[in-house]
């Protein structure tokens, strides 16, 4: 996992790159279920993270994905603060269904996705800040 101190201690910032784009990341945030994920491109385990998020997207198809660079979308974010990365904020319609920071592993990451899928309670214990931006994501969707 990697914190914001990466940077700081002489990892170097790559050229930032657009968002993650999935053919299956259209829409508005509806009735689907919906995985932000929370990174950075400086990240060197977020850079890692994007093949696994790849690869699990192909095998999800059902799932929407996007990658939020809390760089280079920092006003979307508001006050919310994303100290480990990558961390991830999981909804469906109004609701959150998990914010967390997350190991970049295949089958935790599968496993996660797949029981919060049938998840239809929002998850408890969820900040306030990460519940605006995910209503700021619906609105913008």
């Amino acid at each position: 996992m990697c914190s914001p101190s990466c940077a700081r201690n002489g990892a170097t910032r790559p050229p930032r790159s657009a968002p993650w784009t999935f053919s299956n990341s259209g829409g508005r945030l509806g009735a689907e279920l919906h995985v932000i994920c929370l990174c950075a491109q400086w990240c060197g385990t977020c850079r890692e993270w994007h093949p696994v998020m790849d690869d699990i997207a192909r095998t999800l198809p059902h799932v929407r994905w996007r990658w939020l660079d809390i760089e280079d979308e920092a006003e979307l974010l508001g006050d919310l603060d994303v100290d480990t990365l990558p961390t991830l904020l999981v909804g469906r319609g109004d609701q959150v269904l998990f914010h967390g920071p997350v190991l970049p592993k295949l089958d935790l990451l599968t496993r996660l996705i797949e029981t919060l899928s049938h998840q239809t309670n929002s998850a408890t214990g969820v900040d306030a800040e990460a519940l605006a931006l995910w209503q700021r994501l619906r609105t913008a969707a």
